[in-house]
This record gives C-alpha cells, structure tokens and sequence, in this order.
C-alpha cells in the first residue's frame, strides 16, 4: 500500500505547449510552474484515451507531491 500525500494547489493557464503537451501555470502561493505535462482523462492499455488542451485563463488544480511542495516553500 503506497501512503503517498499530494498537494492540490489552485491555478491558472498561463501559456500552453501544442508541440509538447504542457503548460505554463500561475499558482496562488508561489512562483510559477513550467512545462507541467498535460495529463489524458482516460488513458487505456494501449494509450488511447481522452485528451483535453486548457486554454490560456482556464482555472486548473495542479496535483503536486507533499514532499516536493513542502521543501519548495
């Protein structure tokens, strides 16, 4: 059993990668993130799945992990 902990932390698109599938995103307490991968919605055994591009302005949560967020701060 994994006893892993994230950090969700509100945000916004501030840019968006086409090429490379990720974003740059403004989060409320701390500097921004760049080049968060674009994540799929469903992703199946043979990489099908749903992808959804944000658009510059969109509200996100960005999932992070506790450990990483905590030594960042």
């Amino acid at each position: 059993m994994n006893n892993a902990r994230i950090v969700l932390t509100k945000g916004k698109i501030a840019s968006v990668d086409k090429v490379r599938w990720t974003c740059s995103v403004y989060v409320e307490h701390g500097p921004p993130l760049q080049s968060v991968p674009i994540a799929p919605m469903y992703l199946g055994n043979e990489a099908e799945g749903i992808y959804y591009l944000p658009k510059v302005g969109t509200v996100v949560l960005v999932a992070q992990p506790y450990d990483r967020v905590r030594r960042s701060s």
